[in-house]
């Protein structure tokens, strides 16, 4: 059994991203040996709590924007249960002790994969440039001129990563 919470950005409503996570969650929810739920960035200890609901389940987390942020909180809250994490583009918040300089981040050591979807176009904010690079993390750049243009194509990625072969 495998337990995905999909974490949503601060715009969490707007029609373009929120289909295509809530479409992920629905695809996933299809498939045989998987649950999935999804949450908004501020719902940090619900998705702790299904995590927990979920302990013999192997931990997939998705975040998009600042839910990128919650999401490493979380795998940081769980530790030390492995987790795969998906970041969607994301933007790192004040609290996020995980961002370095020049906007990386390093992912706590229970985190067993980190894949991050990012696009290329210049941003005018401050967001995640790239994974801290270790033997189990990639960064997959998605052309793409604004937040919404990048989940679509992610969403379309993660459900292959994790469709059984």
């Amino acid at each position: 059994m495998t337990y995905v919470a999909i974490v949503s950005g601060l715009g969490e409503s707007a029609a373009g991203y929120a289909h295509g996570l809530t479409g992920l969650m629905h695809l996933l929810r299809g498939m045989a040996g998987f649950a999935a739920d999804r949450f908004a960035w501020s719902d940090r200890g619900r998705v702790i709590n299904s995590l927990m609901l979920y302990h013999d389940a192997d931990a997939v987390l998705v975040g998009h924007s600042f839910g990128g942020s919650v999401c490493l909180d979380v795998a940081e809250a769980i530790a030390p249960r492995p987790c795969r994490l998906f970041l969607i583009d994301p933007v790192p918040t004040s609290a996020g002790k995980r961002w370095a300089p020049g906007f990386a981040f390093t992912p706590p050591p229970n985190v067993t994969t980190t894949t991050c979807y990012r696009r290329t176009w210049f941003l005018p904010y401050p967001r995640a440039k790239d994974v801290r690079m270790t033997s189990r993390s990639v960064n997959v750049p998605i052309a793409g001129t604004d937040h919404n243009s990048v989940v679509m194509p992610a969403c379309r990625m993660i459900f292959e990563a994790m469709r059984p072969s």
